[in-house]
Order: C-alpha cells, then structure tokens, then sequence
C-alpha cells in the first residue's frame, strides 16, 4: 500500500450542501476498513464543523482520523476531543476594533477571522496595530485571516506528521482556491493531488487528475481507485465512483 491516507476538503468537495451524504459515508468507512487514515481540512470554524449542533455528527466525526479546520489553524483529534491550535488565536482587542469598523458579519474561530469579501478592508484596517502577524486566505465567498504561514498545507502536514505519516503517504482532493496551497506539490509534501470534477482553474492547474464526478460523488471516484488499486499514480482512468 502506497498511499496510506486521503487528505480532503470539506465544502464543494466531500459535500455538495451541508452535510455528508449516506453513499459518501459509506465510502469513507469502506476506506477506514483498509486501515488507511482520512483526515477532513477546512476553512471552516471548528464550532461550525464540530462544535454542538455542528455539520458533522459525533458519529460523522470519527469517520475521520483528524479535523484540520480554519485553513490550517486547529485540528481536532475526534477520537479524543484533543484540540491543538496551529496558529495563534484572535486577540479580543482585535475583535472589539472590527466592531469599531462596523464589521458585523464576522466569525471568531479558535485561531482564525472569516469575514465576508466585501469587508476585507475593514480587517486590513483594524489589523493595523495587531501585534500579530496574519495573512488572509480567500475562499469562495469569504476571507480568512489566520497566523502568518498558517494554512492546509501546514495543517493537512501536521495531521499527517502526528499519525507518522508524510505528505508522500498521502492523496489529496480539493476544488477552491483556498485548497490551492495543500494540493501544490511544492507544499504538501509530495502528497497525490486531484480535484473534483467542479474544481476551478488555479486547482486544475495544479493537480495530478480531474474526478469525472462533482463533489462527493467525484470523492467516492477517488475512494474508488484507492480500494481497487491504490490509485496508480498519474490518473483515474477507468475507475467508476
């Protein structure tokens, strides 16, 4: 066995809305069986994903062996509830000055800010005396400032690194630009990277392989080829999800 762990993105790649599908569940499962480890990276705020109420399901939660969540800036180990910041964590200083700036549609995460598009500059002002140093990463629809050097490429390696595992243990898939560092071969570690079949340029330009399938369904294709045969390097060809 090659590869010995599939690395993905949650939103528009693991999941078309927001929760996980029963097919896809029972691939992921079907890849635990293997013995191989699945760790989820998202942009999204770890209460989001697995807090109370949260996207994921206690039960959801342990389909995976790590939750790398806020770009890289937390990771949950759900078999234990560990939470280990990867980045340093909003001061409430900075929270009170994105107030001041009229900032009203913010998430506070354990180590990160996700702010809609449209105020990006008001961030950038009240960052100014923000003894820490942050960058934003851009998704979809919104922006996300973590610590500077923090992002999935940095917790997709350190989830990797506390199984044992390297990036050349592992395949990857995203669709978005804020998956573009952890499928850069340049970054991961020497991880196989794909994107699904709705991925967007700056990712198809990146990556070893497309899905044929969107989203999940693009996901179970790839869980596929790991099964069957661990995913011959270099494509997908004829593998059905």
């Amino acid at each position: 066995m090659q590869y010995r762990a599939l690395v993905t993105d949650y939103d528009d790649t693991l999941t078309s809305g927001k929760h996980l599908d029963p097919e896809t569940v029972a691939a992921l499962r079907r890849l635990r069986a293997t013995g191989r480890k699945i760790v989820l990276v998202t942009g999204q705020p770890l209460i989001k994903i697995a807090g109370p109420n949260g996207l994921l399901s206690p039960e959801d939660q342990r389909l995976f062996d790590r939750i790398v969540a806020e770009d890289g800036a937390v990771m949950l180990t759900p078999t234990t509830g560990v939470v280990r910041l990867l980045g340093p964590p909003p001061s409430a200083q900075l929270v009170a000055r994105l107030a001041d700036e009229g900032v009203r549609h913010v998430k506070v995460g354990c180590a990160s800010i996700s702010v809609r598009i449209a105020d990006v500059g008001s961030v950038v002002r009240a960052l100014a005396d923000e003894p820490i140093a942050v960058h934003a990463i851009q998704g979809a629809h919104h922006v996300v400032f973590v610590g500077r050097g923090v992002n999935k490429a940095t917790g997709m390696r350190a989830a990797l690194g506390e199984m044992g595992l390297t990036g050349a243990d592992a395949v990857v898939i995203g669709n978005g630009p804020n998956d573009v560092d952890m499928l850069d071969p340049r970054q991961n570690g020497g991880a196989l990277a794909f994107g699904v079949a709705n991925a967007t340029p700056a990712v198809r330009n990146l990556v070893s392989d497309v899905t044929r399938g969107e989203t999940a369904a693009g996901v179970r294709e790839l869980i596929t080829a790991l099964v069957t045969n661990d995913v011959r390097r270099g494509g997908l060809s004829g593998v059905a999800a």
